[in-house]
């Protein structure tokens, strides 16, 4: 009897649904470090209960409020109270999400994949990408770095990317990025505009209109 009991109960656990794709959820981008989602949350709108197989890094672009019914039944009130606020959950999360305010929430949510792989060493002379001046550090742990990321005045100085980096607009605003190649790049910058970029960069950077604002995700 304890045999049929442990293997349904191991049944039921996988039969649950992956969290994505879904509803509300629109895929931007997927390679073998991460799976990227724009995720909204209607009001009054409930999501199966389901599991989330890899970690996840959630970047808040709209704020609002969120109940989730976890796997005992309890309820959990999420409130997302402000843009760029950051929110992780690891790998095995299982719950049910309704949205309960209006507007609806939205983010981006970032599933880790893992596959870490790491650039090397900085040249000689030329520091890491981070910390630096304008970087605040939002969340750190074995998946990922995440950091608050705006631009003083005037040029920064060059630096390398050791990190594979999801990047997450949050304010709008143009950069222009220089490698040392001289061949120059602008970014528009402007809320939920997501892009990844790989580990390995070496460049400056520099804000040429606005006043941008960024979340950039290292992920390890």
């Amino acid at each position: 009897m304890l045999r049929t009991l442990v293997v349904a109960t191991l049944l039921a656990q996988t039969a649950l649904p992956p969290p994505f794709p879904r509803d509300g959820a629109k895929k931007l981008i997927d390679n073998e470090r991460a799976t990227v989602w724009e995720v909204t949350w209607p009001q009054g709108s409930k999501t199966p209960l389901h599991r989330h197989p890899h970690p996840t890094v959630g970047v808040v672009l709209d704020p609002g409020a969120l109940a989730m019914r976890m796997e005992d039944g309890s309820v959990r009130k999420a409130a997302f109270t402000e843009r760029g606020e950051v929110v992780f959950a690891p790998a095995g999360f299982t719950h049910v999400e309704e949205g309960r305010s209006s507007p609806a929430p939205r983010a981006v949510v970032v599933e880790l994949k893992g596959a870490a792989g790491a650039g090397g060493a900085a040249p000689a002379g030329v520091p890491q990408a981070f910390p630096r001046e304008g970087a605040t550090r939002l969340l750190d742990n074995e998946f990922v770095t995440v950091w608050n990321v705006t631009w003083p005045a005037g040029s920064a100085p060059m630096h390398f990317h050791s990190r594979d980096v999801i990047v997450v607009g949050i304010d709008e605003g143009t950069t222009r990025s220089t490698p040392q190649s001289g061949e120059q790049t602008s970014s528009a910058w402007k809320l939920g505009e997501v892009r990844f970029n790989p580990r390995g960069r070496q460049h400056r950077e520099e804000v040429v209109s606005g006043a941008p604002r960024i979340v950039a995700i290292e992920l390890k």
